[in-house]
């Protein structure tokens, strides 16, 4: 018998994630033998709804929400950098305001969704990792991050009425007005074995996908299965330099500034030399400060989009 479990946060994407969970459902029903599925919109159950649906052995665990919802079931999925239940595929159907992870593949269309369901048609993904100070570690699919994109996610966060415009709409106007805000702040960065370097620090970006921020290209040639964190340092910009040089980012013509430095290893360890906090964030998600070590578990996913 084939069982598939569901996450729903029905309130992803203004409300599509239940009209989506509405129009998947028939098609999963005539796949699978059993649905188990969990409806919620409060990130903090998001863990535990995970678990106690792997504990029903589904054959698959599909995601249905944003890019946050498929950030905390993975964490809900991972115990010691591996998988709590490693016979269990997952699957994801984009329904946030976001959409950056899903945005590196083809549109999805819900029956062309269902024919990789019934057809088994996974993909290998990499999965980040993320260690702080005196705290368990953070896992990421996509994207995290620290400086400038930690303090903007921050900001979102707070936000209720600026995320009614759309993800790439908030996270620009957000990201112009923490930019003036913003102190650069001098870090020391070692990348794998290399020796340390200090720079003065707007942003860095440590990528298994290559888009975030609504829409950023950040890291365009970044792949989530071959085994490499894409790392994308942005040091030594001025505030009015970075201001007109943001709108760069979208099309992914950032790289060509001689302050962004792109380089791909398997780990990078950022310490702050400043009292005051520098942020992070992961897929989207608040997750703490400075300092952090950025690491890549190989081929830990099969995925369906």
């Amino acid at each position: 018998m084939t069982v598939i479990a569901v996450v729903i946060n029905p309130i992803a994407g203004g409300g599509q994630g239940r009209k989506v969970w509405h129009v998947l459902k028939p098609g999963l029903s005539a796949i699978f033998d059993r649905i188990v599925y969990r409806i919620s919109n409060r990130v903090g159950d998001l863990n535990t709804i995970t678990q106690d649906l792997l504990a029903e052995k589904p054959d698959l665990l599909l995601i249905v929400g944003g890019d946050g919802t498929l950030n905390h079931v993975l964490n809900g999925m991972m115990c010691e950098d591996k998988l709590i239940r490693p016979k269990t595929k997952i699957a994801y159907f984009s329904t946030g305001t976001g959409g950056d992870f899903i945005r590196q593949f083809p549109q999805q269309k819900i029956t062309e969704f269902l024919d990789r369901l019934s057809h088994n048609r996974f993909i290998i993904s990499n999965v980040g990792k993320v260690d702080r100070l005196d705290k368990l570690p953070y896992y990421f699919i996509n994207i995290a991050s620290c400086g400038l994109s930690g303090q903007v996610v921050k900001a979102t966060e707070k936000s209720k009425f600026l995320k009614k415009l759309g993800g790439t709409l908030n996270y620009l106007l957000h990201s112009l007005s923490e930019l003036l805000k913003y102190r650069k702040s001098t870090v020391r960065i070692q990348i794998d074995d290399a020796p340390a370097f200090e720079c003065s620090l707007l942003m860095m970006a440590i990528c298994n996908g290559q888009y975030f921020g609504g829409r950023m290209h950040v890291a365009p040639m970044a792949k989530i299965d071959d085994g490499l964190l894409d790392m994308v340092l942005f040091r030594d910009f001025s505030k009015l330099n970075a201001l007109f040089k943001l709108r760069k980012i979208y099309s992914g013509s950032h790289l060509s500034e001689k302050n962004v430095h792109y380089v791909q290893g398997k780990k990078v360890k950022i310490e702050s030399f400043v009292k005051r906090s520098i942020l992070i964030e992961a897929d989207g998600e608040s997750i703490g400060r400075l300092p952090a070590t950025f690491s890549i578990l190989e081929n830990i996913l099969r995925i369906i989009v």
